[in-house]
């Protein structure tokens, strides 16, 4: 999906993201949604262009994997946290939070993706 230009982008990704897990347990959609708001992000600011969502669910293996794609060629790169640094720190939360992320360029730009998996519930 093409996401709106400005602020609103990572709202909506979020919602986008949201509504194709459905009822999966709060913990996957939380982790899934914070990862989404930060790729958005990190495009609004670090790309350009028009930005485009990709999400995949697959409900019974509990595998997802978004893209977000922009106009920059620049691929992204985690920084290391430092004391007087503001911001800088998405990539990083991204990387904590799913599976596996990575990025690729692409005929128009490049595309940041991460995948997250469902951790099987605990019993007792």
């Amino acid at each position: 999906m093409r996401l709106a230009d400005g602020v609103a982008a990572a709202a909506q990704g979020r919602r986008a993201v949201g509504a194709l897990l459905g009822d999966a347990p709060h913990p996957f959609v939380f982790d899934a949604m914070v990862a989404t708001s930060e790729l958005v992000t990190n495009a609004l600011v670090h790309g350009y262009g028009v930005l485009d969502l990709s999400a995949s669910f697959d409900r019974e293996r509990g595998w997802l994997r978004v893209e977000v794609s922009d106009s920059s060629s620049e691929l992204p790169q985690v920084v290391e946290p430092a004391a007087n640094r503001i911001g800088g720190f998405g990539l990083g939360i991204v990387a904590d939070l799913s599976s596996e992320w990575g990025s690729f360029l692409n005929d128009c730009g490049k595309t940041v993706w991460f995948e997250l998996v469902q951790r099987p519930a605990r019993a007792g």
